[in-house]
Parts: structure tokens; C-alpha cells; sequence
């Protein structure tokens, strides 16, 4: 998220655990929704740079985002951290997949 807020969006989660601790992602998709003016609103998955891959074939098979994106003015990205040691020195690297098309 704060990769996001640097970049100068508005950051809303929405994602939620039901009573039994399951995660519900927004539309089956998303974790979070971002936004800032005159861009398009973005549905976010956020995961590891090593479920990259994972991510976007689940949201591929979603119907739901297909319909997201048809909306316009929308879009689909799945982002991937990972954490990278330099030493004593730590660091997380951030890949963005812009899924512009279902």
C-alpha cells in the first residue's frame, strides 16, 4: 500500500476475513481498490513476486473482472513484492502486472 500512496493514489482496502478466517478478495480479484484523478480507478491483487503468476491466472478465469474492466476507466493489477537482503541491508522490489486486457 505504501508503494501506492507514494505514487500519489488513494489507497481503500477490500479484502475481509468472514467469522471463520477465511479472506474474501473484492469481486473474487481484488485486495484493494486505488485511485487519483485522471487516472483509471485500479483493482489490486497484492502477493509475492513468486505468485505472480498464480494471481493472474485466477484473475483471468474471473468473470467478474472481465466485467471490471469492461466498465472503463478501469483496471487490473496484480502486484508482487519481494524482499531482497544487500548485506545488512534490506529491501522489498515491487513488480507490477497492468492486466489490460481478459
Amino acid at each position: 500500500m505504501a508503494h501506492l500512496r507514494e505514487a500519489g493514489f488513494i489507497v481503500v482496502k477490500v479484502e475481509h476475513r468472514d467469522r471463520s478466517g477465511l479472506t474474501h478478495d473484492f469481486a473474487g480479484f481484488a485486495d484493494l481498490i486505488a485511485y487519483k484523478a485522471d487516472r483509471p480507478i485500479v483493482a489490486v491483487q497484492a502477493t509475492t513476486t513468486a505468485h505472480l503468476n498464480e494471481r493472474e491466472r485466477k484473475i483471468r478465469g474471473e468473470p467478474r473482472a472481465k466485467e471490471w474492466l469492461a466498465t472503463g476507466r478501469t483496471a487490473i493489477w496484480v502486484v508482487g513484492w519481494e524482499k531482497v537482503s544487500w548485506g545488512r541491508r534490506t529491501r522489498y522490489e515491487v513488480t507490477v502486472r497492468d492486466l489490460l486486457a481478459l
